[in-house]
């Protein structure tokens, strides 16, 4: 472990075989409770953290004096609210120089990397296509080359570096563990690496302006492939494209046999639909295979385009509809590029409306993504190193 990581203790601690908690683990994820409040309401007093979270304020005012020991969190006076006795009331904020984390995003439509802070500012950004042709080593070279380059900022002198997330999806899987490995080995920090679909769901539910998570989420993620992620209790589980796009839809192959979900809804079986044949296998594939300019015609309202891509949305709800039901979710995500075409999310829409009577408790929301693939890696990054407790 190295100097910075034991400096910002936040440690993961291995729980007992029969599933209790050792103090210190009980410690630990008092710790990233209370971390994880003051991020959702920056300015909450200690008298407010107890009351949430049900600690003694003994116990709160211990968490709190180590992690602003520790340069996690800060306390400020807030203007204009006093407690009690006349003292001002001090409130709780993320140190937003506390700990960095190193993002990456690989997928066919946004290869990027970004330094991102406590708070989830967002220091610098820098692409990776054009690194993606070279090797592990290369690849981490290039990054810490364009990090260096930034390091003489005043804003990220010395930044405590807490570990590298890595979101992938589809070909970009290819090699991303020795791409982990170089980035390991050159940064002296552990790595993370997440399916696209469960960094894209911890973003909209976890880490979603306004709210806390729903606590059963389903996302779809539909671009050339299909994939999903089913969220129960804040703990997301991916769901492979392979898995998912094989789901059986009907026999309508006929002397090809049964016609599956990736035949009717992915963004592959749109562009066979409307004429385009042998989509790409590259780290750009999502890019150069003609899809956006699809989701474009379709949203400038032209028929075949609209009808390819309602269909598609058809396909994918009826087949989501018996895990909705059974599973009892809040809501399903619909993330990707796919979710970006009106007539896809219209269609969708039309099914879970058709399957669920208006006043059905069961009925889940739609929400539509609109996060990129780097905020979704920043999110599981922040999720993985700084807010989520231990074991």
């Amino acid at each position: 472990m190295s100097d910075n990581q034991d400096q910002l203790a936040i440690k993961r601690h291995i729980i007992r075989e029969d599933g209790s908690m050792t103090p210190s683990d009980l410690r630990q994820r008092n710790r990233v409770r209370i971390l994880s409040e003051i991020r959702r309401d920056p300015g909450i007093s200690r008298r407010g953290l107890s009351e949430l979270t049900g600690l003694t304020d003994a116990s709160v005012s211990r968490i709190t004096r180590d992690l602003i020991g520790d340069g996690l969190i800060v306390e400020t006076e807030t203007a204009g609210s006093h407690a009690r006795r006349g003292r001002p009331n001090v409130g709780l904020f993320l140190n937003p120089s506390g700990i960095a984390v190193l993002c990456l995003c690989l997928s066919a439509y946004e290869q990027k990397f970004s330094v991102v802070m406590l708070n989830g500012t967002r220091l610098l950004e820098g692409e990776l296509a054009a690194l993606t042709e070279r090797g592990a080593a290369d690849i981490a070279a290039g990054i810490r080359a364009r990090i260096g380059r930034h390091g003489v900022h005043p804003q990220i002198e010395a930044p405590r570096l807490a570990g590298i997330a890595i979101a992938v999806s589809g070909t970009a899987k290819d090699g991303v563990g020795e791409l982990t490995a170089a980035l390991e080995e050159g940064f002296g920090v552990a790595g993370h690496v997440e399916d696209i679909s469960n960094a894209l769901h911890i973003a909209e539910t976890k880490y979603r302006e306004g709210g806390r998570a729903a606590s059963r989420s389903l996302l779809i993620h539909a671009g050339l492939e299909l994939g999903a992620s089913l969220m129960m209790n804040g703990v997301a589980s991916s769901i492979a494209h392979q898995s998912l796009g094989r789901v059986v839809v009907d026999r309508s192959g006929g002397d090809a046999g049964w016609t599956r979900l990736e035949d009717r809804a992915s963004g592959s079986a749109i562009m066979q639909r409307l004429g385009h044949t042998g989509v790409p296998r590259s780290p750009q594939a999502g890019l150069i295979s003609g899809l956006p300019h699809a989701i474009r015609q379709a949203n400038s309202g032209d028929p075949a385009a609209m009808l390819a891509f309602r269909d598609a949305g058809h396909a994918l709800a009826v087949s989501t509809v018996p895990v909705c039901a059974m599973v009892r979710t809040e809501q399903v995500v619909l993330a990707g590029p796919l979710a970006a075409a009106g007539p896809f999310v219209q269609g969708f829409q039309e099914v879970i409306a058709a399957s669920f009577e208006a006043a059905d408790e069961s009925r889940p929301r739609v929400v539509r993504s609109v996060k990129s693939y780097l905020k979704g890696a920043e999110a599981m990054g922040l999720d993985r190193f700084a807010f989520s407790p231990p074991g």
